[in-house]
């Protein structure tokens, strides 16, 4: 039933599930896009591009589908926005990013089975450097504790 504002009449509840499903559907259509856009050539990921031209064609005008449907949504189903700092959002990624790498150097690494003391310079070499890379985007945006920072040390 809609209501004089033009929304459905929904409860509080009911529009923060539908909200979490809309941004759900918001970010996906952004990774989809992101995906049409990336380069072929990358480190630790090979992506084939098995799209043809008329699929991937096909893939963007879906994806503009998408968000006018969602942008729909949102309106009628009187979803609100989520409020996000890009500045959060990076610090978080990043944060999570550097936990792994500081989980999987040699100590965590030998968890998996004996690792020789080569291996385990090598592993906390690369590991070490991408720590101090991933430190160095949460601190260019002022999250670094000191607790993070003395773990980030050889």
């Amino acid at each position: 039933m809609a209501t004089s504002a033009g929304e459905v009449d929904l409860n509080e509840a009911q529009r923060r599930a539908l909200g979490a499903v809309l941004r759900l559907a918001e970010e996906t259509t952004e990774r989809i896009e992101g995906s049409l856009g990336r380069s072929k050539w990358r480190f630790t990921i090979r992506l084939h591009d098995d799209l043809t031209p008329k699929e991937r064609d096909a893939m963007r005008v879906l994806c503009g589908r998408l968000r006018e449907a969602i942008g729909r949504a949102h309106t009628a189903l009187g979803t609100e926005f989520a409020e996000r700092s890009l500045r959060s959002a990076i610090r978080g990624e990043a944060s999570v990013l550097w936990a792994a790498i500081e989980d999987t150097k040699s100590p965590g690494l030998r968890g998996y089975g004996p690792l020789s003391s080569e291996a385990a310079n090598a592993v906390d070499g690369h590991l070490g450097h991408l720590s101090h890379l991933v430190l160095a985007v949460v601190r260019t945006l002022g999250g670094v504790t000191g607790e993070l920072t003395a773990k980030a040390q050889p």
